[in-house]
């Protein structure tokens, strides 16, 4: 499996607001500032359930409470003003402006702060959202929770993250024929000993995918990665 983006509670603050729209190359929105410290790219066009956004990490000398009081006194000139909430492991700032949502979520490392930085773009009227999972084979009853799309490089690369209560041997085989009848050819296909999970990896042209099927106490989770390379 590849890595996704860094953890994506940063999605849930970066969508306090509902329907948001994201940072993509057309994002519109100004340049978040950063206090001082190393500031990396992450995802500069990711979507998470559909909706796209852009996301930077800085690593900060500082302590998490004065990378958060930074934000503080810059956001608090914005018309809607700063939002704070807890989530687990993280504190997170955001404010709205200029129809942009930007968003803050700050831990400790080191003996500093780790922060990850987001910025989406509220949604035009009557603009549409892509479902999560939509177009991605599934079994009936499946419940999609992450659908990520992010570019590395010159490569595209999604992630769809289901569950299920069909049993794994229900999954397995019906990814391994939805998946052939599309015109997926086989490369892997095992079960991996003493994880509970079976792995399937298929190709076909310059596209392959790799879909985890792990049975759970209460049913099965499904974790496929397809990744396009050019």
């Amino acid at each position: 499996m590849r890595r996704a983006a860094r953890p994506l509670a940063l999605a849930a603050a970066a969508l306090l607001a509902c329907g948001a729209r994201a940072a993509d190359s057309e994002i519109k929105c100004a340049q978040m500032p950063a206090p001082e410290g190393t500031l990396i790219m992450v995802a500069p066009e990711i979507g998470f359930n559909g909706v796209p956004m852009q996301i930077k990490e800085l690593h900060s000398k500082e302590p998490p409470e004065r990378v958060l009081e930074f934000y503080r006194e810059r956001w608090k000139r914005n018309r809607a003003g700063s939002m704070e909430q807890d989530l687990p492991g993280w504190r997170v700032i955001s404010t709205v402006d200029e129809r942009c949502i930007y968003s803050v979520q700050v831990q400790p490392k080191g003996g500093g702060t780790l922060a990850l930085l987001g910025v989406t773009r509220l949604l035009e009227r009557g603009a549409q959202v892509r479902q999560p999972g939509a177009g991605f084979p599934m079994l009936p009853g499946s419940s999609v929770f992450n659908d990520i799309a992010h570019k590395d490089g010159a490569k595209n690369a999604r992630t769809v993250a289901l569950y299920n209560k069909h049993s794994q041997r229900a999954n397995v085989n019906f990814y391994r024929t939805s998946l052939a009848w599309a015109g997926w050819v086989p490369l892997v296909d095992k079960a991996i000993p003493g994880e509970q999970a079976h792995v399937l990896v298929m190709k076909r042209g310059y596209e392959e995918t790799s879909v985890t099927i792990t049975a759970r106490e209460d049913g099965v989770m499904v974790i496929a990665n397809t990744v396009d390379r050019p």
